[in-house]
C-alpha cells in the first residue's frame, strides 16, 4: 500500500506525543480509509474486518471501492493478520 510507511510514522508520532492525526484524501472515503484500516491492524493488532468495523464506527462511509478491499486483505495476508479474523472470514472465498 503506497505510503503507508509515512503514514503510519506520522499517525505513531502524533498518538506518542498525545496528539492525534487527520487522515484524508480528496473524497475521504478509500485511500484514506484504507490507510485508517490498516493502521489499525497494525496498531491493535487485529484482521482487516474487526479494524474495518473499528474505523467504520467512526467514519461515515469507507472503503466502497473493491480495489482498496483487496489491497488490505493483502496488507493483512502479508502481515499474517488475517487469522486474527477467521471467524468472520470462514465461508468467503478468501485464502487464510
Amino acid at each position: 500500500m503506497q505510503h503507508f510507511e509515512v503514514v503510519f510514522d506520522v499517525i505513531e508520532e502524533a498518538r506518542k506525543s498525545g496528539g492525534c492525526a487527520l487522515i484524508h484524501c480528496i473524497m475521504g472515503v478509500n485511500r484514506s480509509g484504507a490507510l485508517a484500516v490498516a493502521y489499525t491492524m497494525l496498531h491493535q493488532q487485529c484482521g482487516p474486518i474487526t479494524a474495518a468495523v473499528f474505523v467504520r464506527q467512526k467514519r461515515q462511509m469507507i472503503l466502497s471501492n473493491e480495489d482498496f478491499q483487496e489491497q488490505l486483505i493483502e496488507f493483512a495476508r502479508q502481515r499474517n493478520l488475517l487469522y486474527l479474523d477467521a471467524k468472520e472470514i470462514r465461508g468467503t472465498n478468501v485464502k487464510l
